[in-house]
């Protein structure tokens, strides 16, 4: 699939999962590294949508681009569901429950699946999307972090240490 058809919906669960860690961050405000943890992960991931909206002005700028990338619209758009699912639900969810959850996006195919894309021709965006995918990384390294501090252990933590 052309990877411009996927950069739209990848933007939306950026921008989504930035309302997600704001709602986690106030369900958790008495708890001020919960708390705190959260609104830097949503303040990030609104840097992210972004910075690949970025991308997208640059890509659509080339008239002749075109990259083909594995990821699906509907992968993402059952992300997104999920995402928009829990936020309508309006249920705060327990410390273990946000965790799992903000585990799960971080390693979905949401995150990160344009950083391997060969851009030879575009080295300013291949460097944008390994940053990209890196702070992804970062995010689910720092939920895995704190996570084993408070005895909640997230899928893969195993792997990830």
């Amino acid at each position: 699939m052309d990877v411009l058809k996927v950069i739209t919906p990848l933007i939306e669960v950026e921008s989504k999962m930035a309302e997600l860690y704001s709602w986690f961050s106030y369900v958790f405000k008495t708890d001020p590294e919960i708390s705190s943890l959260f609104y830097r992960m949503a303040a990030e991931e609104k840097s992210h949508a972004s910075l690949i909206r970025y991308a997208k002005r640059v890509l659509i700028a080339e008239k002749s681009f075109y990259i083909d990338v594995e990821l699906q619209v509907g992968d993402l758009q059952k992300v997104l569901a999920k995402i928009k699912e829990t936020l309508a639900k309006h249920e705060a969810p327990s410390l273990e429950e946000a965790f799992r959850f903000a585990g799960w996006v971080e390693t979905s195919c949401a995150e990160n699946p344009l950083e391997f894309i060969m851009m030879d021709n575009y080295p300013q965006i291949a460097k944008l999307l390994t940053f990209l995918g890196k702070k992804d990384r970062e995010h689910y390294n720092r939920l895995v972090g704190v996570a084993a501090a408070r005895s909640i252990d997230l899928p893969g933590m195993e792997e990830r240490k």
